[in-house]
């Protein structure tokens, strides 16, 4: 009789316990999934607030005079004037989970300037549902890859995102490629 006391108590005790331990292991993946998007709401935040810090100065530099005849002679002072970016830039390839391995045409690492149009291209991705005119602009921003047309309307998918990382990796973008990407980007979404 002790023994059948003992056996339904410890039943009882086990069933308590798992149930408990099922709600605890939901309520924490509950609040992982909360900080997760908070993080990444913070990212895109942090992001767009740096963009729009740096638009102007890069719109001052592009639009001078000179620019179009010798743009190398502006390239440190782009670079100085990006640099906010590149941060940022790096906390949305995180958010997103994207290692260098899986990008075709990185073969070591992403330059400054890569990761900054990576970052945009990640930013855009994200805020595309918010305001579709975010994947108009950019994809005015990066005429120069010859994507598609119908490339950005299903830059939703990760997979395409990629692809597009590829596309801007495997060329050669330095200070006044980055630049001009946001310059363009940061005209047509009438920031500056």
């Amino acid at each position: 009789m002790r023994v059948l006391k003992a056996i339904t108590l410890f039943a009882i005790l086990s069933a308590t316990f798992i149930s408990c331990s099922t709600d605890n292991n939901e309520d924490i993946a509950s609040k992982e999934e909360v900080m997760l998007k908070n993080n990444s709401n913070y990212a895109i935040q942090n992001f767009e607030s740096a963009l729009r810090k740096v638009s102007s100065d890069v719109k001052n530099i592009v639009d001078r005079d000179d620019f179009n005849k010798n743009p190398e002679a502006y390239e440190k002072e782009l670079q100085i004037v990006l640099n906010p970016l590149v941060s940022p830039s790096k906390d949305l390839i995180k958010m997103m989970n994207i290692t260098e391995a899986e990008v075709p045409g990185i073969h070591t690492s992403f330059t400054e300037h890569q990761t900054i149009a990576t970052g945009l291209l990640i930013y855009s991705q994200q805020t595309a549902d918010s305001d579709p005119s975010v994947l108009d602009c950019v994809a005015r921003a990066f005429v120069g890859l010859e994507l598609h047309e119908g490339f950005w309307s299903s830059f939703t998918n990760r997979r395409v995102l990629i692809k597009a990382v590829g596309k801007v990796a495997s060329r050669y973008l330095g200070a006044i490629g980055a630049a001009l990407i946001v310059y363009d980007f940061v005209d047509c979404m009438e920031w500056i």
